[in-house]
């Protein structure tokens, strides 16, 4: 059975007027507009989504300074209370840092958000937007002491390997309990699940692509027919998706 993630925070936010400045992006919104940030995520739990994301997904010391810990619970209690009296999981983002901050200091840094998300008692940690599981593999040993999911998302390219290189199949190596493709086009999204399916029959597997719009007309039908064909666990939309997207997504795919 195939259940349904929601969509876009970030993009969603810029859509309905919240501007996404550095060096915080969308965690700006947690203070900022917390109740447009609740209103986001209560339209998704409208669309019928299972499972919302906290907009945790730029709340990094190398974004926020040394008020991360403070913004990863404050996100995770607006998704809560946006879940509020619905049988909804809420699951914290951990993104990638980028290169340019020191390895060390990376790994320091998926450590303490992870702790923050784990005292923030959210269902699943998802280590998202992650171009090479070489960096992906460090956000995993800093989730190791999480006790609930651990999903890792890769970002694919056209051929289906990962957009900053290596080789896909590695993410189903690093313990995830659903590896996840996103962040990327319906064409790269098919091309990594072949991959990935090809490598492990049973493995827990996840899209939650970008809706660009050229393809808006066929991203709802492609991605019920990637859920049928490689048996997906979970499927939502990634940047430019909508609670729209999400409400033609769930009847595409009826519980």
């Amino acid at each position: 059975m195939t259940r349904i993630l929601d969509g876009a925070v970030g993009t969603e936010l810029a859509r309905r007027g919240f501007a996404l400045a550095e060096p915080s992006f969308s965690a700006a919104a947690i203070e900022g507009a917390p109740e447009l940030l609740r209103a986001i995520h209560r339209d998704y739990v409208d669309a019928d989504a299972e499972l919302v994301t906290a907009g945790t997904t730029c709340v990094h010391r190398c974004w926020v300074g040394e008020r991360s810990d403070l913004l990863a619970h404050a996100a995770v209690r607006i998704a809560r209370a946006a879940v509020a009296g619905r049988n909804v999981k809420v699951a914290g983002a951990l993104a990638m840092i980028p290169a340019h901050v020191a390895m060390d200091e990376r790994a320091a840094q998926y450590e303490e958000t992870a702790t923050a998300l784990a005292d923030s008692s959210v269902d699943i940690v998802v280590c998202e937007s992650f171009v090479e599981p070489d960096e992906l593999a460090l956000a995993a040993r800093a989730c190791e002491r999480f006790v609930g999911q651990r999903w890792g998302a890769i970002v694919p390219r056209a051929d289906g390997t990962p957009l900053g290189g290596g080789a896909i199949e590695q993410v189903l190596t690093l313990g995830f309990d659903v590896v996840a493709v996103h962040c990327c086009s319906l064409d790269a999204a098919t091309a990594a699940l072949e991959r990935l399916r090809s490598a492990s029959a049973t493995a827990a597997l996840a899209a939650y692509p970008a809706l660009a719009p050229a393809d808006a007309a066929r991203f709802v039908p492609t991605l019920a027919s990637l859920a049928d064909r490689f048996s997906l666990a979970w499927v939502g939309g990634c940047c430019g998706s909508t609670p729209r997207t999400i409400a033609e997504l769930r009847r595409a795919i009826p519980r």
